[in-house]
């Protein structure tokens, strides 16, 4: 029997971290969102452990967004894995992961925070919140003239004397909680 420390649930797919740091996941999988690679099947029906990279490391939150996954480590490094399209896993590519990938740009980062959104991911840290994926609606809050899609995290705009702390994503918002 799983002891779950952490839920989060997606736009299909449904993401559980357990006490021991392992993940398991289950739901719609049409993108690779539930992370067991590329045969896995659109649908996993039963709780299943992500495979690959995650199986050597102490998983301590997950984000199930409209598409894609996200997942923290006690170490503060971020995998990702599901639909790549509009930049949502932050890999400078659109192209989908079926097992969780790190993001290379958060490597020299320590992540205490991650949301996932319908196609766009934020990640706070100590020093910046940085966002990546969709632009349109500006949940990005890459600013007016960013382009369509961030492929790579990128920093939030917000006013100088505040200290983000947590997020949270929708399917077409963010939001953050501020510390002065």
């Amino acid at each position: 029997m799983l002891t779950v420390a952490a839920a989060s649930a997606g736009g299909g797919h449904t993401l559980l971290v357990t006490e021991d740091g392992e993940v398991v996941s289950l739901g719609r999988n049409h993108s690779g969102q539930c992370g067991h690679g590329a045969g896995a099947g659109l649908w996993v029906t039963a709780p299943r452990l992500v495979q690959g990279l995650l199986q050597h490391v102490f998983a301590v939150a997950a984000s199930a967004g409209g598409y894609h996954s996200l997942v923290q480590t006690d170490k503060g490094r971020v995998f990702s894995f599901g639909w790549g399209d509009l930049g949502a896993l932050g890999h400078d590519s659109q192209q989908n992961e079926h097992l969780p990938r790190e993001i290379a740009a958060l490597s020299h980062r320590r992540v205490s925070h991650l949301a996932a959104g319908l196609h766009h991911s934020v990640f706070v840290c100590s020093d910046v919140t940085l966002a990546c994926g969709n632009t349109d609606w500006g949940h990005c809050g890459a600013g007016e003239d960013a382009p369509d899609s961030l492929l790579v995290p990128t920093a939030v705009v917000a006013q100088p004397d505040v200290r983000f702390v947590r997020a949270t994503a929708g399917f077409y918002s963010t939001a953050l909680l501020g510390q002065d």
